[in-house]
Order: structure tokens, then sequence, then C-alpha cells
């Protein structure tokens, strides 16, 4: 993909531009009586492009079809990330490449188990009761989920490229927005 081999050879040229910076901060920095401007600055920013992945987070409000448009865009014959009439989404869901079709389920106090990627929906959805009762997340284990990952073979998810699925900006339950918000600027790109 031409897009990401851009961001590769930009990512690049900015860590070698850092280091120039580096060596003009270095001396000035003394004289001037600056804060540490390498460590405060320079290597949080270099750190950021030392990530050898390109992370695209899907963000929006709720029911506007960001599972479905990602659902599509794996190629599934069925719901991987599932879809109802109510709020769904609860867990950010990092969607990966992988010649093995997996999902694995990152939890709350440490952790990791590898699950069937049918039973995906039991640890990232929504769950409730009344006119949400039909909601596919089991209470317990959405509630000690911190995030998911889909690994699938999907040529869009190849060089590195992550894609998330992340609960609506305006969803009813206010921790499944604050998920979404706190997450927002660790993304390279966000499609609304």
């Amino acid at each position: 993909m031409k897009t990401i081999s851009d961001f590769a050879e930009t990512r690049d040229y900015l860590l070698s531009q850092l280091d120039v910076l580096t060596l003009c901060v270095g001396g000035i920095q003394k004289d001037l009586s600056l804060a540490p401007i390498k460590e405060s600055i320079i290597e949080p920013v270099a750190g950021g492009l030392k990530n050898e992945h390109f992370v695209i987070a899907v963000v929006g409000v709720i029911k506007r079809g960001k599972s479905t448009l990602l659902n599509a865009l794996l190629g599934v014959d069925y719901e991987i990330l599932p879809t109802k009439v109510t709020p769904e989404t609860a867990r950010l869901c990092f969607l990966k490449y992988a010649v093995k079709p997996i999902a694995v389920v990152h939890k709350l106090k440490g952790g990791s188990e590898e699950i069937d990627l049918k039973d995906l929906p039991k640890y990232t959805s929504a769950y409730g009761s009344g006119s949400f009762s039909k909601n596919t997340g089991i209470r317990e284990l959405v509630e000690n989920t911190k995030y998911a990952e889909v690994h699938y073979p999907n040529k869009y998810l190849q060089d590195g490229v992550i894609i998330v699925d992340t609960p609506g900006v305006d969803d009813p339950d206010r921790s499944r927005s604050q998920v979404t918000e706190d997450f927002i600027s660790s993304a390279d790109a966000v499609i609304f």
C-alpha cells in the first residue's frame, strides 16, 4: 500500500530530524538553563514514531455502522464484531493481521486469553436488561475485559496496519464512551 510506505518514509525522515534537533538543543539547553527538552519533548515523540504499527481508529456516534463497516472490510461470512439495533460495542477491539484467525482478550487485572472468534461478543459487547436484554455481552466477562484483539488474514491489516473498533462517543453508558475518548489521541489516524 503506497500510503503505508509513504508513512514509513515520513516517519524515518522525522526520526532523523529529531536526532539533529537533539544535537542542537543539547548545546543551547545548558546555556539557557532550559528544562530537559530531550527527555520531556523529543524522546516521547521519537518513541511514538518508532512504533512499527499504523493505528487507525474507527470512531463515531452509536449505531452509525462502525462495526458493520469493519465486518465488511474483513470480508467475513459471519459477524466477528457484533451489530445490533441497540448500542453494542463496549470495549476496544484491535484488528491485526495473522494467518490463523483467533481472538485474544486482555483482562483488566492482567493476563490474556485466546478465544474463538465467535465468542468475542461475550467479552466485548454491551450487556443489559429490559429493552437491552438482547445484547450479547456477558456482564462478568465484559467487566473483566480491558480490550480485545482480532487476528485475521486480511490484506488491509498487512504491513503493520491495526484498525480499532470503538464504542460510540455518545453511548448512554458514559464508561463506554470514555474508553473511546481516552484512546483517540493514541491513534495515528481517525475515521469518524
